[in-house]
């Protein structure tokens, strides 16, 4: 029998294929990821789920698995192909979690869904 500790699922988080549509994006958007009146979208990975367990929190596990999901995310795109990476934060504070870091940002002044440009994030990852 296992300890409970190798049982507990500390946490996780959840890629999926996404395509973004030209009425989602902002004018500026769409410029910068050159994915203008394209019919059946731009692919992109949307970041579905990312949770930590609540006992977990503040030692810097959200932070690892959020840059484990953006490599995962990264190689899904080079090998099919992806403009961006979104995420729909689930409030502001965590807006400013997700912009904090990994440079996400706001695809609507105020909004919760965020993008971060796939050739933003192949410069990080270098």
């Amino acid at each position: 029998m296992l300890p409970e500790a190798a049982t507990r699922v500390l946490g996780y988080f959840t890629l999926v294929n996404h395509r973004i549509i030209d009425e989602e994006l902002p004018e500026s958007v769409a410029r910068e990821l050159k994915v203008h009146n394209l019919r059946g979208g731009a692919p992109a990975v949307l970041i579905a789920q990312l949770g930590v367990d609540l006992n977990y929190r503040a030692h810097g596990l959200g932070t690892f698995l959020l840059k484990r999901a953006l490599l995962e995310s990264f190689q899904v795109a080079e090998r099919v192909g992806g403009v961006a990476v979104l995420v729909d934060a689930i409030d502001q504070r965590r807006v400013k979690w997700y912009e904090r870091n990994a440079d996400f940002r706001a695809l609507r002044e105020g909004g919760t869904r965020l993008m971060l440009p796939m050739k933003t994030l192949a410069k990080a990852i270098g």
